[in-house]
C-alpha cells in the first residue's frame, strides 16, 4: 500500500511539528507533497527526508495548492492534512483500518481534539439557553444535530460523544484531516471566492457526497489542532456569509436562515470591531 500525504501550507511554522508526526507514524508515507505558492517562502527549515517533495503552485488558494498536490499524488491512498494539525503514532493505522472495512466509496476523518487538552474543537454546552437559541437560529426547528450542515450553512461540529460507536456517519468533514481512496479525489478547484477559504470543507463534503462517497468519522482516533483565536473582522464575516450562501445554494435551500443568523452575528460582531479599533489606537 502507497500512501500519499498532501500539506497545503503558506510554510507557517507548525509546519515542521507536523511533517515530523507524520514521519514518527507507525504507518509512514510514501510522499509528503508539501503544496506551496511560487511567491511564498518556507519560514520553518524542514529536516528533509527521501519521502518529503516541495511543489510549488502558480497560485496561492488552500484548495488549489491541496488540488495541485492530488493530482500529482501517487498513492492509492491520499491523507490529506493541515499545516497545524499533529498525528498521533497510530492516528494513520486507525484511519486506514476504518477505511478497509468501509468499502471503495468512502472517505474518513479522525477527532480533533485542542492542542494540549483531551477536549474536541467543537465540544460545546448544548443545554444553556443560548446554545438552544443559537440552534434554532441555525436550523430551525430541526435544531442541533452532530455532523450535519444546517440550514444557515454552518456544519454543526462533530462531538458525536459516542465512545461505543467506533464510526459515525457525517454530512461533512473538516478539511484538516481526511483519508482518500486515490479513486475518489476531487481534482478540480472547486472554491470560487478569493481569499481565506471558509466553508471550503463543506463545499468538499457536497461535492464527495454528490459523487456517491460516504462520510464517516472514526471516534477512537485522534488527531490535535493549533488553536489561535483571530480578532472579529467584518470583512471576514461578509466572506463567511457568502460562502454559507453558496452552500445552501449546492443543497437547493432557502437562504432565509442565511441571513438572519449573518444578520445577528453581525449585531454581535460590530461592537467588537469598534472596541478591537478603539483599543489598538490607544496602545500606539
Amino acid at each position: 500500500m502507497k500512501l500519499s500525504v498532501v500539506i497545503a501550507t503558506l510554510g507557517g511554522i507548525p509546519l515542521k511539528k507536523t511533517i515530523r508526526a507524520l514521519q514518527n507514524s507507525s504507518i509512514k508515507p510514501t510522499e509528503i507533497l508539501i503544496c506551496i505558492p511560487n511567491s511564498t517562502e518556507l519560514v520553518e527549515t524542514i529536516d528533509f527526508s527521501d519521502n518529503i517533495k516541495i511543489i510549488r503552485t502558480k497560485k496561492k488558494g488552500q484548495v488549489f495548492q491541496r488540488m495541485t498536490g492530488f493530482l500529482a499524488a501517487k498513492g492509492e491512498l491520499v491523507l490529506q492534512i493541515d499545516d497545524d494539525v499533529f498525528l498521533e503514532k497510530d492516528t494513520i493505522k486507525r484511519l486506514v483500518n476504518c477505511l478497509d472495512s468501509l468499502g471503495k466509496k468512502a472517505v474518513v476523518a479522525p477527532s480533533i481534539f485542542k492542542e494540549g487538552s483531551n477536549q474536541s474543537v467543537f465540544k460545546r454546552n448544548k443545554n444553556t439557553i443560548s446554545s438552544r437559541i443559537t440552534d434554532w437560529v441555525m436550523n430551525g426547528a430541526i435544531g442541533f444535530k452532530p455532523g450535519i450542515i444546517s440550514l444557515s450553512g454552518v456544519g454543526f461540529g462533530l462531538d458525536f460523544n459516542d465512545k461505543k460507536q467506533y464510526i459515525s456517519e457525517s454530512e461533512w468533514l473538516p478539511g484538516g484531516c481526511i483519508l482518500h481512496q486515490s479513486q475518489n479525489l476531487i481534482t478540480q478547484d472547486y472554491f470560487p471566492f478569493e481569499g481565506k477559504a471558509y466553508s471550503e470543507d463543506l463545499i468538499h463534503s457536497l461535492i464527495l457526497r454528490e459523487n456517491g462517497v460516504k462520510l464517516y468519522v472514526c471516534n477512537n482516533t485522534t488527531v490535535y489542532m493549533e488553536t489561535i483565536p483571530y480578532p472579529d473582522s467584518l470583512i471576514g464575516l461578509y466572506r463567511q456569509y457568502q460562502a454559507s450562501k453558496y452552500v445552501v445554494n449546492i443543497q437547493r435551500k432557502g437562504s432565509f436562515r442565511v441571513h438572519f443568523f449573518y444578520f445577528l452575528r453581525l449585531i454581535k460582531t460590530i461592537p467588537r470591531v469598534i472596541f478591537y479599533a478603539v483599543f489598538s489606537f490607544l496602545k500606539k
